[in-house]
């Protein structure tokens, strides 16, 4: 595992990022991956080097992983420039068990008191990436995604219908 300094290498990963942009007729998705491979995942760390960095990104969402204590805190999202959506990682792809929709609300409960609920979007962490190394069965992530479609209903009308 290397150490990454955000000062030195993420004017380079923005211009590739922009470079890949550049020119793209379609909404364009960035996603910080915590590298999960067989249900594990060695690289931890925050948001926060890298939020205020993506003020210039010609990117539209950016989606990051919270549903694990080793990646972001939410707080970070207060960080997000306000140009760009976020997709909330808010189902852990490493356990095979799901996690409760209760707790799914929660943490898209406490992204919506940061940022305008209009900005979230909910996603497993990192689309069902076990995959490569460890796939989830067909019941695993139907469970795991009927418990993100209820926390989404949930919080759609605790904060969005409420509001329109």
């Amino acid at each position: 595992r290397r150490e990454w300094n955000a000062e030195e290498q993420f004017p380079r990963a923005l211009t590739a990022i922009n470079s890949i942009a550049d020119g793209l007729q379609a909404e364009v998705h960035l996603h910080c991956c915590h590298s999960v491979y067989k249900r594990q995942s060695d690289v931890i760390g925050d948001y926060k080097p890298i939020l205020p960095r993506l003020q210039d990104a010609r990117v539209d969402r950016i989606n990051l992983e919270f549903a694990y204590p080793q990646t972001g805190d939410v707080g970070d999202l207060a960080l997000l420039p306000d140009h760009l959506s976020v997709g909330m990682g808010v189902v852990d792809v490493r356990t095979q068990q799901p996690q409760s929709a209760e707790s799914i609300e929660s943490l898209g409960a406490a992204g919506a008191e940061i940022i305008s609920p209009k900005r979230i979007a909910l996603n497993p962490d990192c689309g069902f990436a076990p995959g490569a190394g460890e796939p989830p069965t067909i019941d695993e992530a139907y469970g795991k995604l009927s418990h993100l479609v209820i926390a989404a209903r949930r919080l759609r009308r605790r904060f969005v219908e409420k509001n329109d």
